[in-house]
């Protein structure tokens, strides 16, 4: 089992995410493959930005949401077949309302919790492996996403959490026998 990890750069735009999926491919012809995407170059500090503003009641925030749905709904649009899009856009709409309630009510609270902040900068990675998982099943190939919440084992320290690798690892194990017993 190997376990590759793509920056933001690596999934930075349509071409980018087309070579991340030939290296996936590449790899996975002999080997069981994890891929761990980040967000969208670039999108991980919109988010951050996003909850400043809304923290300081400044509507800015709803302009950087509206940009995040707009690069990646672009996205959609230039990697998935047309008969396929709807599912994915539909995917995207929800985890952009979700954005949206959080900062709204991060908004109207004037607070901005650790927690709130944690859940509002994973938002990139949820939107991006969508798009690439959704990718690769229109060319076809056999690729199972894995919600990373059911391997990844962390402290509860929002904020500033960690990832407990014995444990993690082990679930990643189990994981994978799982996906091959199917």
């Amino acid at each position: 089992m190997i376990v590759l990890k793509f920056g933001g750069t690596s999934v930075g735009n349509a071409k980018s995410i087309k070579t991340v999926a030939k290296v996936l491919l590449e790899k996975s012809s002999s080997n069981d493959v994890f891929a761990v995407v980040s967000a969208v170059g670039g999108v991980t500090n919109q988010l951050i930005s996003a909850t400043h503003f809304a923290q300081n009641r400044d509507t800015q925030y709803e302009s950087l949401v509206k940009e995040i749905e707009e690069f990646h709904l672009t996205l959609v649009k230039d990697l998935i077949d047309v008969k396929l899009q709807s599912g994915v856009l539909g995917g995207i709409k929800l985890i952009i309302n979700e954005l949206e309630e959080i900062l709204k009510a991060i908004f109207v609270l004037r607070e901005n919790s650790l927690k709130s902040f944690d859940y509002v900068c994973g938002i990139g990675e949820r939107l991006s492996v969508l798009i690439i998982y959704n990718y690769l099943k229109g060319l076809k190939k056999e690729v199972n996403l894995v919600d990373p919440t059911q391997i990844l084992t962390c402290t509860n320290e929002f904020g500033f959490g960690h990832v407990i690798m014995d444990i993690s690892r082990e679930k990643a194990i189990e994981q994978l026998a799982d996906l091959k017993a199917n």
